[in-house]
C-alpha cells in the first residue's frame, strides 16, 4: 500500500468534505480490481464531479490527484485525466470508472484501489525486493496508449488475439481535441 497524503479533484482536496472515519489513507494498487475505488463518502464527493453524459459533452472533465508520499519521505502527484477514469458503454454513455468499496482492515484502510483501467494507461511495475515490506516497492510512468509492441513473427498472432480480446471487453473513450483557432 501507498501513503494517501490527499486526493484532489481539479486541485481541490476531496477529504476536506469527508469524515475522518471514511477518508482513505493508502492507495493499493491491484490488477484484479478493474476499476478505481473510494470509501464510501468519498465515492459520493468524486460522483458529483463527473455526470454520466454522452460521450461527445464528455470533453473538459477535470484531472484527479492523488498525492502519496514516496518512499524518501517526498511527495508526489500522481495526475490522472479523463481518457483513464472515464469508460464507455456500448450505447456510447460515458460513466467514471469507480465503484465504491470500504476497506476496514486497519492495515490496509481506509483505501482506494487504482485497477486495471488505470493500469492500461500506466505502465506499472511492481519490486517486491528481498521480500520484506520495507523492500516492496510500485513505480508508475505514462503508458504510450496505442504504442505497438515490437514482436518476433511468431509472437505476432497471439498478441493480436489477446488485444482483440481486450478491445471487446470494453471501449474506452479517448479524450476529444478541441480544434483552436490560430
Amino acid at each position: 500500500s501507498l501513503e494517501l497524503i490527499d486526493f484532489r479533484i481539479n486541485g481541490k482536496s476531496v477529504k476536506a468534505h469527508v469524515s475522518e472515519d471514511n477518508k482513505a489513507k493508502y492507495v493499493l494498487v491491484d490488477s484484479g480490481t478493474t476499476y478505481f475505488t473510494a470509501p464510501s463518502e468519498m465515492f459520493f464527493s468524486v460522483m458529483k464531479h463527473f455526470p454520466e453524459a454522452p460521450c461527445s459533452e464528455v470533453e473538459d472533465y477535470p484531472p484527479i490527484q492523488y498525492v502519496l508520499r514516496s518512499a524518501h519521505n517526498q511527495t508526489y502527484t500522481l495526475e490522472v485525466g479523463q481518457d483513464t477514469y472515464m469508460v464507455m458503454d456500448e450505447n456510447d454513455s460515458c460513466r467514471p470508472a469507480f465503484m465504491k468499496l470500504d476497506i476496514k482492515r486497519k492495515s490496509y484502510g481506509p483505501a482506494m484501489i487504482l485497477g486495471e483501467v488505470f493500469m492500461r494507461h500506466f505502465f506499472t511495475v511492481f519490486s517486491r525486493g528481498n521480500g520484506s515490506l520495507e523492500q516492496a516497492k510500485v513505480g508508475f510512468a505514462k503508458a504510450k496508449v496505442g504504442a505497438q509492441p515490437k514482436l518476433k513473427q511468431s509472437e505476432q498472432a497471439s498478441y493480436l488475439q489477446a488485444q482483440a480480446s481486450v478491445m471487446r471487453r470494453q471501449k474506452v473513450p479517448q479524450r476529444r481535441q478541441r480544434a483552436s483557432a490560430r
